[in-house]
C-alpha cells in the first residue's frame, strides 16, 4: 500500500462552468450526494483509518466549490492504493470525474480498494419473442467476495431510475457472505447506452439483463479454464421494474427459447430474488390521484427533495410521471411474460419474491399470484411494510440475503 500524498489543490472554476451548462448533471450527482450522506451519518469508527474519509463529512456536493476537495480526496485515495480508482479511461464514461469521485468515496467508506471492484462494457444484441432489438452497450461493475468465496455469483438488475451505484451497500453485504457480484446500468440511467429516464420496451430490459448474465457467465467460464476454479452458480437479483421487465422477463423468455442473443447465450434454469417486482400498480384512489398529479404541467415541474434512507424519488410527481411512462412502455411485453407464466411456461429455476404487504404503489397481490403460479419453485416473503420501508438499505440487505440463502439451501437439498 502506498504512502498518502499531500492534498492536491484544484482550480474548480472551469469545472463549475462545465457543470452549470449541463442540466442532466443531476442524474450523475444524485448518487454522489447519497454517498456523501452515508459518510455524514457514519460514527467515529472507520473515519480515520488509512484513508481519512471523515474529512468529507461536511461536504454535501451541492456547491460546485466542493468538487475541488472531492477531486483532491480521490487523488489522495489513489496515492494510498497505488493505482487509479478505475482502469477505464474517464473519457469513456459520461462525466467520468464524477463517477471516479463517487467510486473513491464509496470504496473508502466500505474499506475496499479498486482491485476489489472493476468495471467495463458488454454488448447487448439479439431478439426477444421474435422482436429484433437495437444493440446497446451495457456498463457493468464486478465486486469480488470478501473473505472465503462460496462459488456463487449474483447479477443485480436495478430498479427504474437507479444505477448500479445505488446498490453498493447491498453488494457489500452480498460480498461479505461469500458471493461475487455483478451489477449493471440499465438504459434509463448511468453509463449504459440509452436515454435518461426512458425505456424502449419491456423486452429491451429483459434482453439487456440476459446479455449481462451471458457476459458474466462467459467471463467466469474463461477464468475457470485458466485457473481450474470450481464452476460458479449464477443467481439474479432484481428490483421493481428491473425485477419484472428485467430479470423475470429474461428468465421466462430465455427458458422458453424465445430470447436469442447474438453470441454466447444466457444459461437456462437460473434462480432469482425479486424485490417488489412491478407487474401492476396497486389498485385504489391513491394511485389514481398520483397518476392525475403526474399529468398536471405545473406539478410535474416541481422537484421534491428526498432522504436517501427512504428513497422517495419515485413519489415525486416528475419522477412518478417518467416511471409511469416506462411502465406503460413495458406493459405489452410484460403482459406476454405474465401470460406465459399463467400457462405454465414460467422460469425453470427457483424464485424468492419479497414484497411489502402495504405497498400502495406496486401491487403485492401480483407477487402473491406469481409465487403461487410457480408451485414449489416459488417462495413469497410478504412483509408488513410500506413502499418506502422496502427502499431502505437495511431492508434490502436483510431480505435479499434471506432470499439468496434460501435459494442456495434449496439448491443444496435438490443436489445442485
Amino acid at each position: 500500500m502506498g504512502r498518502a500524498a499531500c492534498p492536491q489543490e484544484y482550480d474548480v472554476a472551469p469545472l463549475a462552468s462545465y457543470l452549470k451548462t449541463r442540466p442532466e448533471m443531476d442524474l450523475h450527482l444524485d448518487p454522489l450526494r447519497d454517498e456523501l450522506m452515508r459518510v455524514r451519518v457514519l460514527g467515529g469508527e472507520g473515519l480515520d483509518g488509512s484513508i481519512p474519509i471523515g474529512r468529507l463529512r461536511s461536504l454535501g456536493a451541492t456547491h460546485f466549490d466542493d468538487f475541488g476537495q472531492l477531486l483532491a480526496f480521490k487523488a489522495d485515495c489513489e496515492a494510498i492504493w497505488g493505482r487509479s480508482v478505475t482502469q477505464l479511461e474517464l473519457s469513456r464514461l459520461q462525466h467520468g470525474d464524477v463517477f471516479a469521485i463517487h467510486k473513491a468515496v464509496a470504496l473508502a467508506r466500505l474499506g475496499r480498494s479498486p482491485e476489489d471492484v472493476t468495471e467495463g462494457f458488454c454488448t447487448a444484441s439479439g431478439s426477444v419473442g421474435g422482436v429484433r432489438l437495437e444493440p446497446r452497450e451495457i456498463f457493468w461493475q464486478r465486486f469480488k467476495p470478501v473473505g472465503i468465496a462460496n462459488h456463487r455469483v449474483v447479477v443485480v438488475s436495478p430498479r427504474f431510475g437507479e444505477t448500479g451505484r445505488s446498490y453498493y451497500d447491498l453488494i457489500q453485504t452480498i460480498n461479505e457472505a461469500g458471493f461475487e457480484a455483478f451489477v449493471m446500468d440499465h438504459q434509463w440511467a448511468g453509463q449504459s447506452d440509452g436515454k435518461p429516464g426512458q425505456l424502449d420496451r419491456g423486452y429491451g430490459a429483459g434482453r439487456d439483463v440476459a446479455a449481462m448474465v451471458a457476459y458474466a457467465h462467459s467471463l467466469l467460464e474463461r477464468e475457470k479454464d485458466d485457473h481450474g476454479d470450481e464452476p460458479k452458480e449464477l443467481i439474479l437479483v432484481g428490483k421493481a421494474l428491473g425485477a419484472s421487465a428485467g430479470a423475470l422477463c429474461a428468465m421466462v423468455m430465455n427458458d422458453s427459447g424465445e430470447l436469442k442473443l447474438d453470441g454466447r447465450p444466457m444459461p437456462q434454469g437460473l434462480s432469482g430474488v425479486l424485490l417488489s417486482p412491478w407487474l401492476a400498480a396497486t389498485p385504489g384512489m391513491v394511485n389514481r390521484l398520483r397518476k392525475l398529479a403526474s399529468r398536471v404541467p405545473l406539478i410535474n415541474r416541481v422537484a421534491v427533495g428526498h432522504d436517501y434512507q427512504t428513497t422517495l424519488r419515485l413519489d415525486t410527481p416528475r419522477a412518478l410521471q417518467t416511471t409511469l411512462k416506462a411502465v406503460e412502455q413495458a406493459k405489452q411485453d410484460l403482459d406476454k411474460v405474465i401470460d406465459r407464466i399463467a400457462r405454465g411456461r414460467g422460469p425453470n429455476g427457483r424464485l424468492y419474491i419479497i414484497h411489502g404487504a402495504r405497498d400502495r404503489l406496486v401491487d403485492p397481490d401480483k407477487s402473491v399470484w406469481l409465487a403461487s403460479s410457480l408451485g414449489n419453485r416459488g417462495i413469497l416473503r410478504l412483509v408488513d411494510a410500506r413502499y418506502s420501508d422496502v427502499q431502505r438499505d437495511s431492508f434490502m440487505r436483510d431480505y435479499v440475503m434471506d432470499g439468496l440463502n434460501a435459494i442456495v439451501t434449496q439448491g443444496i437439498r435438490d443436489g445442485h
